[in-house]
């Protein structure tokens, strides 16, 4: 007896937030542009639903303003979007940073601090992908540490919404 397997698949308008997120990340869609529904069903091969289901999200993540009577623009992003979101994150960070003390155990805080001694090898060593990948790595170990799916999920929303803004915007320092 053979058993099937389900794989699942991604909603349409999951997909669709992944390519208008990456169009207007590469300045394909640009800021201010009005966003006709028309031209991107007719280009994805997709009905309204499922990319106004998308713009919805990429509005709640700031990238797409919603505009009454007048459809969906690009958003126009400042520096200021951008800074105001960082101190938000640091703050997410510390409170993960609190749960995952009560919560780790000597084998995975020995992971964190192997990861971060390969990071300052990467920054001393002038490898800024590699450093920002083992930053990376490091937040994402600290949070899944902190066990609280809430966290991690607002987390995870707020910095792919950061990375999105920070390509839009003008150069800010990241801390």
């Amino acid at each position: 007896m053979s058993m099937s397997v389900v794989i699942p698949r991604k909603a349409l308008h999951d997909e669709l937030v992944s390519l208008l997120r990456t169009m207007i990340v590469q300045g394909e869609l640009r800021p201010g542009i009005r966003i006709s529904e028309q031209r991107l069903c007719t280009r994805f091969g997709v009905s309204r639903t499922p990319l106004r289901e998308a713009v919805k999200i990429l509005s709640a993540e700031g990238l797409i303003q919603l505009l009454p009577n007048r459809g969906a623009t690009v958003a126009r992003v400042t520096r200021k979007d951008v800074e105001e979101m960082i101190p938000i994150l640091g703050e997410l960070a510390g409170l993960a940073a609190e749960l995952a003390c009560r919560n780790l155990d000597e084998a995975g805080l020995g992971r964190i601090q192997a990861m971060h001694r390969q990071m300052l090898e990467h920054y001393h060593a002038g490898q800024e992908q590699s450093f920002l990948e083992f930053n990376r790595a490091i937040h994402d170990a600290i949070f899944q540490a902190a066990r609280n799916r809430s966290l991690v999920e607002t987390y995870q929303m707020l910095e792919q919404r950061l990375e999105a803004l920070m390509s839009m915007a003008p150069k800010v320092a990241r801390h």
